[in-house]
């Protein structure tokens, strides 16, 4: 999907909305070889367009306690 900015847009908070979390997507729209250039931005200008790429969903982990 493509996202275009709006002034003073950030990624993470664009990460929740779109996906609900910030964990281990924010990594995911950085890795994406077509947005390789948003690593250097933390606050974006209007009208920046980059690609919000398909996230698998993380396996929950085990959790386990030592008391119950």
């Amino acid at each position: 999907m493509k996202y275009t900015t709006k002034d003073g847009d950030r990624l993470d908070p664009l990460c929740v909305r779109h996906y609900g979390t910030v964990n281990n997507t924010v990594e995911a729209v950085l890795y994406d070889p077509q947005n390789y250039d948003l690593a250097t931005t933390e606050v974006f200008d209007a009208g920046v367009t980059f690609t919000l790429p398909v996230v698998k969903p993380q396996q929950k982990k085990n959790e386990y306690s030592l008391w119950e």
